[in-house]
């Protein structure tokens, strides 16, 4: 369901998902033919590597309101082989047009609930949102939200901001609010966009007149925060020479993002000589022993010189403390640091707990 274009609160939103479970072909197309859009993972039952997705995507209905399906390929070989399936889980995002045709999307994102809702919530949310005083959790629905602080008769560069909603929409969420009193208590004048980025709370504002290129610009450079997520294909962004790199190894997105907001300011404050990294240890197992170094619990931090390939150590089981790295940081780059040496030592102990299989912090 979608919310019309100037809807302060999306109340439908909120509401549990439909889940439907392994229908067969005549089925699934009463449920295509029943609903506007649906989410759909193709997948197999008897494989035991794809088990855990299927968990994910399943539970991801709790916080969805569009009605999510799952086929068993294993069983529904036809259906699968007409929607050109060949591997598992396949993830789609299927809507029907008004003229009645079947627009499909592909998901090719991280398998985890906060990223299948994420794709989700930028299809159920209108494209552009109009706020009022009192929707200061609207911020808050994705991992990047645009928010443009306006005048109420400024016409044009509403229309030029609409513009830049109606291309990215699909990357972000977009909002606008005209209420003074919001522009007071973000302590802006109109016209700002702020650009809320809320996996480490690195936010960036966009301040004055602008352009549509202009805004355009800034929307495409929201990524660019000073804590990157590391992937391989980006290696030569974490092996520069003049800088240090900061991995922090997270076995979740929840650890992970935590690190992210605990770290901000000393990523901010040091980005011209340290860039800081967070790393899926899910994803990249074997990289923490690249390091020397092994999870003993949720996290883990090391510092690589490039330039040298010297490694330096925060202790195992030591609450990682943003002052603690800030002073180990600044000890290598003054040189004062030797190879393999162990910091952190006068943290904060982390009491570990065995929950579900994880070490905890």
């Amino acid at each position: 369901m979608r919310c019309s274009l100037l809807l302060v609160s999306c109340t439908a939103a909120i509401a549990i998902a439909e889940l439907f479970q392994d229908p067969g072909e005549a089925e699934f197309k009463s449920i295509l033919d029943s609903q506007k859009q649906v989410f759909v993972a193709f997948t197999s039952r008897s494989s035991k590597s794809v088990a855990a997705s299927n968990d994910v995507f399943q539970k991801a209905v709790a916080n969805a309101s569009t009605p999510l399906v799952t086929i068993n390929c294993d069983q529904a070989i036809s259906l699968c082989a007409s929607f050109d399936v060949n591997s598992y889980p396949t993830i789609r995002y299927l809507e029907r047009t008004e003229d009645g045709a079947l627009k499909q999307a592909r998901y090719r994102g991280p398998r985890t609930s906060r990223s299948l809702l994420s794709f989700l919530k930028k299809r159920e949310l209108p494209v552009l949102t109009r706020l009022s005083d009192g929707e200061e959790n609207f911020q808050r629905n994705d991992d990047i939200v645009f928010v443009a602080i306006l005048n109420e008769t400024d016409k044009a560069h509403l229309d030029t901001y609409t513009a830049i909603a109606h291309k990215h929409h699909l990357g972000f969420v977009f909002a606008y609010a005209t209420d003074p009193s919001i522009a007071e208590k973000e302590k802006v004048r109109a016209p700002t966009i702020i650009c809320y980025r809320n996996n480490d709370g690195d936010n960036i504002m966009l301040e004055g007149a602008f352009t549509e290129a202009e805004a355009e610009k800034f929307v495409l450079s929201s990524k660019d925060s000073v804590m990157k997520e590391f992937r391989e294909k980006d290696m030569d962004l974490f092996m520069q020479r003049d800088k240090l790199t900061v991995y922090v190894f997270a076995r979740t997105p929840e650890v992970s993002r935590t690190m992210r907001h605990r770290l901000i300011g000393v990523a901010m404050a040091l980005q011209k000589h340290v860039t800081f990294a967070t790393v899926d240890v899910g994803r990249y197992a074997e990289m923490p022993q690249s390091f020397g170094t092994e999870m003993t619990g949720d996290v883990g931090l090391v510092v690589h010189a490039p330039m040298n390939d010297n490694v330096f150590f925060y202790k195992k089981g030591k609450k990682i403390e943003n002052g603690l790295v800030e002073d180990m940081l600044l000890t290598i780059l003054k040189g004062k640091a030797v190879q393999d040496q162990v910091f952190g030592e006068n943290a904060e102990d982390i009491e570990l707990v065995v929950r579900e299989g994880h070490d905890e912090l």
